[in-house]
């Protein structure tokens, strides 16, 4: 099982869930593209300006690929606002 937990904009598409690893999802881009097929909405939050993605409480480079396994916990963040 691995804990998704959503952020920002990210929580009108989606919500905080624990789920198995779907079959050949073992990466953030593959997990990306099945939350996508999951969650109507997902891709365009994703794609916005500022969007993150943090594995086990640590921010990683979205533009990379980074494993996951079972017990992680992967938090997608949308761009934060105000002053």
């Amino acid at each position: 099982m691995i804990k998704i937990l959503y952020f920002g904009r990210f929580t009108d598409v989606a919500e905080n869930a624990d789920i198995a690893l779907p079959d050949g999802v073992e990466d953030t881009k593959a997990l990306i593209a099945w939350l996508t097929e999951q969650h109507d909405g997902f891709e365009p939050e994703w794609h916005r300006p500022g969007a993150r993605i943090a594995i086990n409480k640590t921010i990683v480079n979205d533009m990379q690929s980074h494993p996951i396994t079972d017990g992680d916990e992967i938090a997608f963040m949308s761009a934060l606002s105000g002053g």
